[in-house]
């Protein structure tokens, strides 16, 4: 948490997650539910489109669609948001 009304979301998932995606998905949205803070961000790898399909079932929207250099090693990111309803 940044503050009590902002987070950033961080998710590290292995070459075994798409087996398993379902239960994380929906363990991922339970928890977002659950957040008491009004702004969470998720930084993007614009270069792994597979997330952005799933940030989207989030809840996410996009809010800066072109980070440069944000990212180890140089990559670029887009930022997203989710505000609790």
């Amino acid at each position: 948490m940044c503050h009590a009304e902002r987070a950033v979301a961080w998710a590290l998932l292995s070459n075994q997650a798409p087996k398993h995606f379902l239960s994380i998905h929906r363990a991922a949205s339970s928890f977002f539910r659950d957040q008491p803070v009004f702004r969470v961000e998720a930084y993007i790898d614009v270069e792994f489109p597979v997330v952005w399909r799933w940030i989207k079932a989030l809840g996410f929207t996009e809010e800066k669609d072109f980070l440069r250099g944000y990212l180890p090693g140089g990559r670029h990111a887009a930022l997203w948001v989710r505000f609790k309803e």
